[in-house]
């Protein structure tokens, strides 16, 4: 008999019955990646802004230049936090998924998500709560040369440590391994096409590829392959592909 995804979602009683939990789930796997791309397109518009500032650095968060105050864009960086933190439930609600079709990587699937969007929201939550205090500092005209310098030292260490350690190296890494376990468990079947779980397993090594730029940080020598922005528009393209999938021909062992 074919297999019934949608009861068998519906077991775990996350929900009220009326409420299809796949198709919560795809819903979810579409806003995500949505959203993350607004967040980076927004980054990118504010570093363009920032050139010609000898603190450019600061520009994208900066309390005020020149009169402008830019608390909005703070607030913005505050969604694409928890945005990243949303992620979550999506991994909370795809393992479920993956354990009621039968599938053995349910608690790998899990860990990898959940340990992902902690660590991908603790990098950017540092442009909401660490550096602007710190691009007041380096932007005070007032302030002494001592303490202008010791804050463009505590955003290097904060950028290096939070944002491409935490954020970027150990996010990336354990998001590639989410893809992987939920491609896994697709070509063994039960949650979708199969063809879906081969184009996540192309996807998920881009990650890795992609972080020889973050160790150029440290390395200056290292040959720089940027694999990470076609890494994640693929990942998006995917994860938004299996969510229509999901919500229009519902989950099927094939």
């Amino acid at each position: 008999d074919p297999f019934d995804a949608t009861e068998a979602l519906l077991k775990a009683r996350w929900v009220p019955r009326q409420v299809k939990m796949h198709q919560i789930v795809a819903l979810l796997l579409q806003v995500n990646p949505f959203a993350r791309r607004i967040g980076a397109d927004q980054n990118a518009k504010w570093r363009l802004r920032a050139i010609e500032s000898p603190f450019d650095r600061f520009a994208p968060v900066q309390r005020g230049n020149a009169g402008e105050s830019n608390d909005a864009l703070i607030l913005i960086w505050l969604g694409f936090t928890l945005c990243a933190a949303s992620f979550v439930i999506v991994a909370g609600l795809v393992a479920d998924a993956v354990r009621v079709s039968g599938g053995k990587a349910a608690g790998f699937v899990l860990a990898a998500g959940v340990a992902s969007a902690v660590a991908q929201a603790v990098g950017l939550s540092r442009w909401v709560f660490a550096v602007p205090g710190l691009a007041e500092i380096a932007l005070d005209p007032a302030a002494s040369e001592g303490a202008r310098a010791a804050a463009i030292v505590m955003y290097q260490t904060l950028h290096q440590f939070a944002g491409v350690a935490i954020g970027e190296q150990i996010g990336q890494t354990l998001l590639a391994v989410w893809t992987a376990g939920l491609s896994w468990t697709l070509l063994r079947g039960g949650l979708g096409p199969r063809a879906f779980g081969a184009a996540g397993f192309v996807i998920a090594p881009l990650w890795l590829v992609g972080q020889t730029e973050l160790i150029a940080t440290v390395i200056p020598g290292m040959p720089v392959i940027e694999a990470t922005p076609i890494a994640f528009m693929a990942w998006e393209v995917w994860v938004l592909v299996l969510g229509v999938a999901w919500i229009f021909k519902g989950l099927r062992r094939t």
